[in-house]
């Protein structure tokens, strides 16, 4: 209920700003290219320092940010 309560706030900031929904990035666009090297890097880095203490954070982060989120062009 809480995420669907900020919706009618949510549209009243982007409608007073002027943001139309042409303006927001596409919801599933073509991601950055991977470097799997540096991806490797920091996934065996990650796995090593929290893993023992936190497998979930590892694996819960992993996907959605570092190979989802944060490879989308309009976050760079």
């Amino acid at each position: 209920p809480n995420a669907m309560s900020a919706v009618s706030v949510a549209k009243t900031i982007f409608e007073a700003r002027g943001v139309t929904a042409e303006a927001l990035p596409a919801a599933s666009p073509t991601l950055l290219p991977l470097n799997e090297q540096v991806e490797k890097q920091r996934a065996d880095t990650v796995e090593k320092n929290v893993g023992p203490i936190s497998p979930g954070l590892v694996k819960f982060t992993a996907d959605p940010l570092f190979l989802d989120l944060w490879q989308r062009p309009a976050l760079t």
